[in-house]
This record gives C-alpha cells, sequence and structure tokens, in this order.
C-alpha cells in the first residue's frame, strides 16, 4: 500500500487509535469494576484485617483465600492500574498536553481508589468506600473525556442498501 492509499494510516493515527482503544477498555473495566464493588459491599462479609505481614500478604491472601467477587475485584482493579498507566504512555507520545491531562487525572484516580480498597481490607468504612466509589467515577469522568478529545479516525462511510 502506498501513502495516497485510503486504507493506510498517517504516522499519528495508529496512535490515537491505540489510546482510543485503551481508554474504551479502561471505561468497560471502570464500569465492571463498579458493579463489583456493589456487589462485595452489598453481598460480601470482607475477611477480618490485621492478619500481619502488611498489604503484599493481605493481597496475597486476598487472592488465594478471599471471596471469589472480592478477589476478582482486587485482580480488576490491578488490570486497571496497568491500563491507566498505558493510556498515560500512549497520550504522552501524543504530546498534547490536554491528553496528558486526562490521562493523569485517570490514573490519579485509579490509583486512589486502589489506595481506598486497600485501607478497606484493614478496617472497613463507609468513608473509605465512598471515597473508592467517587475516585472511580473520577476515573470514568477522565476517560469519556479523553475519548471526546481525540481525533476523529478516517472511517469508511456506511452504504445503506
Amino acid at each position: 500500500m502506498t501513502a495516497a492509499d485510503p486504507g493506510t494510516r498517517r504516522a499519528g493515527e495508529g496512535a490515537v487509535f491505540g489510546l482510543r482503544a485503551n481508554c474504551l477498555a479502561a471505561l468497560v473495566m471502570l464500569v465492571v469494576e463498579s458493579c463489583l464493588g456493589a456487589a462485595v459491599s452489598v453481598a460480601v462479609r470482607l475477611p477480618a484485617g490485621g492478619s500481619g505481614g502488611g498489604l503484599p500478604a493481605q493481597l496475597l491472601a486476598l487472592f488465594t483465600r478471599g471471596p471469589i467477587p472480592l478477589s476478582l475485584h482486587a485482580a480488576l482493579g490491578a488490570l486497571l492500574l496497568a491500563s491507566g498507566t498505558a493510556a498515560l504512555v500512549r497520550a504522552i507520545g501524543l504530546r498534547q498536553l490536554r491528553l496528558v491531562a486526562c490521562a493523569s487525572v485517570g490514573i490519579l484516580a485509579i490509583g486512589a481508589a486502589a489506595a481506598f480498597g486497600a485501607r478497606s481490607l484493614g478496617a472497613p468504612s463507609d468513608a473509605a468506600s465512598l471515597a473508592m466509589t467517587s475516585s472511580g467515577a473520577l476515573a470514568m469522568l477522565a476517560y469519556a473525556l479523553l475519548l471526546f478529545q481525540l481525533p476523529a479516525g478516517r472511517r469508511k462511510p456506511i452504504r445503506v442498501s
């Protein structure tokens, strides 16, 4: 294919497409994470804190012996941290301050939600739960705004027969 071929992408379009896919994946994971969090808060008894060994030991115990919905919630949270980091790296690569700002808010909000969630493992509280939910909502907003700011890709028009 040549550069004049409409089927090829310009240099920056691949990076924009990658960031768009990354943001959509993060948004979907955040919605699922929110639903899992609601299920955990309603139907799961949190394990007793203070098992010793600090946060890494508590997380390992959670993944190996914790209730399944809570383990899924924590695992998806870890994937969200990776997705948010990837989105920030891609936004930095595009060198547009508004994209970097949105991606930064998104990863910071995911990190805050993870911190409040880890805090809830030791001593569950309504305040930590509310802070975790609010942080997740802020991350959703950041990725939705980031998607809105990305330039539209070239698409073939849909033909109606």
